[in-house]
């Protein structure tokens, strides 16, 4: 009797550990690399753009993610800023600008993911990078 009841608590606890692994947002990770994140370099394409809404919904999934998970999850970042006390921020662009035609100035938004000297993320903000000095106004 004592062998079927342990047997029926492991099941469960197998059961349940297997519905978390698959999680509606596992699902929504799995559709962000579907319908093409990662393929959408400096956010040129326009993928990124339409997957901007899920991707706000799973930002506070990144907070406290190692680095290694967060290239994983979403590629490499289009760029990598180091600032002072090992900070380090991994840009994404969302939207095309200056950045697809390989020029600064009136680049799109940007998602930028900060990681602590512990290379967990503790911060994720957007930004609309303004222009720069050198670069004439339309």
């Amino acid at each position: 009797m004592k062998a079927t009841s342990l047997f029926s608590v492991c099941f469960l606890v197998l059961c349940g550990l297997l519905c978390r692994c698959t999680s509606p947002a596992g699902e929504d990770w799995q559709r962000l690399e579907q319908e093409g994140w990662k393929s959408d370099r400096l956010g040129c394409a326009g993928n990124r753009q339409k997957l901007e809404p899920l991707f706000e919904d799973l930002r506070t999934e990144l907070i406290g993610m190692a680095e290694r998970e967060v290239r994983q999850r979403l590629g490499p970042p289009d760029r990598q800023e180091l600032e002072a006390r090992s900070q380090k921020f991994y840009i994404y662009y969302l939207t095309s600008g200056s950045q697809c035609a390989g020029q600064t100035g009136r680049e799109g938004k940007l998602a930028r993911i900060r990681f602590s000297a512990l290379n967990q993320v503790s911060e994720v903000s957007y930004d609309h990078l303004a222009p720069s000095a050198d670069q004439p106004q339309k």
